[in-house]
C-alpha cells in the first residue's frame, strides 16, 4: 500500500501516465502477475499459474529488467510449496514456460531483424550507471543535442561510435561498464 501511495504521488509516475509510457503498463502488469502469484496458494488452479506467468512474461516485455523477476518468483514457489514438491514442479514450470512463451515472440523477432537473441539491446543505462561519470542517475548532457564527454570518450576509445548500429552501440555500452566494474572495485563502495 505505502510503495502504490508513492508511486501514485510520485510527480514522474504522474506525468508519464499520461502517456504510454513502459513503467506505466509494467507496474500494474508486474503487480498483477505478482498478486496472482501470491494467491496461488489458496487456489491450486492452473489459471492462475498460466495467468501469472503471462503477466510476468509481459511485465518482462515492457520493461525487459524486470525478466530479473522470474526466477525470483519460481523461487518463491518452490519455498510455498516446499511440502508439495511435485506442486510445486508443477506450478515453477507452467508461470516459467508461460512467462518464457510469451517472449518468445519478441526474442524471434529481435533475432530476425537485429541477428541477436535479446529482449532489449538498450544498455546505455547499463553504462550510464557504470563509468567515471556515474551519479546514480541519467547524465543531462547525454540528453544535450551535442556530444558531450561521455560520448566523445565512448567514440575516442570506439571510433564511429555514433553511427554504428543499434546492436553494436549495446555490445560497446556492456563492454564499457564491465570494464569499469573490474577496473573500479571500490567504486560501487564509494
Amino acid at each position: 500500500m505505502v510503495a502504490g501511495l508513492l508511486w501514485a504521488a510520485w510527480p514522474a509516475a504522474v506525468l508519464a501516465s499520461t502517456a504510454l509510457q513502459t513503467e506505466s503498463v509494467a507496474v500494474p502488469v508486474l503487480l498483477t502477475g505478482l498478486l496472482m502469484l501470491a494467491s496461488s496458494g489458496n487456489h491450486h488452479g492452473l489459471l492462475v499459474h498460466i495467468g501469472a506467468g503471462l503477466a510476468l512474461g509481459l511485465a518482462a516485455l515492457c520493461r525487459a529488467n524486470l525478466v530479473l523477476v522470474v526466477p525470483g518468483a519460481l523461487l518463491w514457489l518452490f519455498m510455498s510449496y516446499r511440502r508439495h514438491s511435485q506442486r510445486a514442479l508443477v506450478a515453477a514450470t507452467v508461470v516459467g514456460g508461460v512467462a518464457l512463451l510469451t517472449a518468445v515472440p519478441w526474442l524471434l523477432r529481435n533475432y530476425s531483424r537485429l541477428g541477436v537473441v535479446a529482449l532489449a539491446t538498450q544498455r546505455e543505462p547499463l553504462f550510464l550507471g557504470n563509468n567515471a561519470w556515474a551519479r546514480g542517475s541519467y547524465d543531462g548532457e547525454f540528453f544535450a543535442p551535442y556530444a558531450g564527454r561521455q560520448e566523445r570518450w565512448l567514440e575516442a576509445r570506439h571510433p564511429g561510435f555514433r553511427m554504428k548500429p543499434e546492436v553494436e552501440k549495446s555490445r560497446i555500452y556492456a563492454i564499457e561498464a564491465v570494464t569499469y566494474w573490474r577496473e573500479s572495485p571500490n567504486a560501487a563502495s564509494g
